[in-house]
């Protein structure tokens, strides 16, 4: 109060979202929403960023907090406004990502402000400088995990991923421009899949452009991952795999491109191919050979270390007969087991 009095727009600002962070700390998640849409907010362009954005998250959160009564609800048509208590999950997302887009469309100047700024509110983890430290970088991720984020998506989205085209999003991946990425992102009738491929794309573009390399891979890297993840068929995940690779192969000279060697060899350790693990090996080898102690070198050098990892199981038979096998062992980098019989008699047991 003291700071609204004032005219201390930051003041005002971290005030609310520490109230807020305290009511959800406290389990209060409905609370937290209603206190975010009860109270005025200072009229600063980038406190109500930061205000919309925790307002969406917060509704995020409330959702799930309280998903197994939310999702038995039934959509209340009236003029007057709905009670929170009366909102189903599609009214739930829909606000949040009204808020969340609204703070996108403000991405340029967020892109001035660092994570660091805001100590008590945001961190950029242990990803190095220039990967994801500035509050655009944020906001787009947090974005892409949305709308990645199968629990929000109607029945028919999720029985109708496989409509969507796949070879033109990778096609794409990259040229996207900021009135495209727009249109798509406020457009009811397209996929969530198409969405993040337009915001990811979009932001690679808008890195390059601010001679931010390897944050333009990291969005790369992020809309792969996506990919991967909504389509499950074989020949879908094979053709995105070979677009990780082809795009790597040019981009060998910065430290963040071992990263996409990790992914890369992740995702060739799971095909069932005899020959998966060597591939899956020789990938990452290479990603930690080339920046050895880098963060993609480390992840690389722990594929490499887990694949050649020595590993048995045994299992044995429950109901054992005279000349069949009673025992299977199933073994990776081992070349001998040895085992140890003790006679054993059972009636006198």
């Amino acid at each position: 109060e003291e700071a609204k009095k004032s005219g201390d727009n930051s003041l005002w600002t971290w005030a609310l979202i520490k109230e807020s962070q305290l009511r959800t700390a406290l389990h209060g998640y409905e609370t937290a929403v209603r206190f975010f849409k009860e109270q005025a907010w200072p009229d600063s362009p980038l406190e109500r960023d930061m205000l919309d954005l925790f307002f969406g998250y917060s509704l995020v959160v409330y959702y799930h907090a309280y998903s197994w009564d939310i999702d038995r609800r039934e959509r209340v048509e009236a003029k007057s406004p709905v009670d929170l208590k009366s909102w189903t999950r599609d009214q739930i997302f829909d606000e949040a990502w009204q808020s969340l887009l609204r703070v996108w469309k403000d991405r340029d100047r967020l892109a001035a402000s660092k994570a660091a700024d805001f100590p008590d509110f945001w961190t950029a983890g242990d990803y190095p400088a220039g990967i994801r430290d500035t509050l655009r970088d944020g906001v787009v991720f947090l974005l892409a995990r949305l709308l990645a984020d199968t629990t929000f998506w109607t029945p028919r989205q999720s029985n109708e991923a496989w409509l969507v085209d796949l070879a033109g999003l990778l096609e794409k991946a990259g040229k996207t421009r900021a009135a495209d990425a727009a249109s798509t992102l406020e457009s009811a009738s397209a996929h969530p899949v198409e969405k993040i491929a337009a915001l990811l794309g979009e932001h690679e573009t808008w890195c390059r452009r601010a001679d931010r390399p390897e944050a333009a891979l990291e969005a790369r890297f992020e809309l792969v991952q996506a990919l991967y993840e909504a389509f499950d068929g074989e020949d879908d995940r094979t053709l995105v795999k070979r677009h990780l690779a082809e795009f790597l192969s040019p981009n060998r000279k910065y430290p963040w491109w071992a990263v996409g060697q990790a992914v890369l060899a992740g995702y060739t350790r799971q095909e069932s191919a005899p020959d998966a693990l060597v591939r899956a090996r020789k990938i990452a080898l290479e990603g930690y050979a080339r920046f050895p102690g880098s963060p993609g070198g480390d992840r690389c050098r722990h594929i490499v270390k887990s694949i050649e990892a020595p590993e048995y199981s045994f299992e044995s038979m429950r109901l054992d007969a005279a000349g069949r096998r009673s025992v299977r062992i199933t073994h990776r980098n081992l070349d001998r087991v040895h085992l140890r019989a003790y006679a054993l008699d059972l009636e006198a047991e």
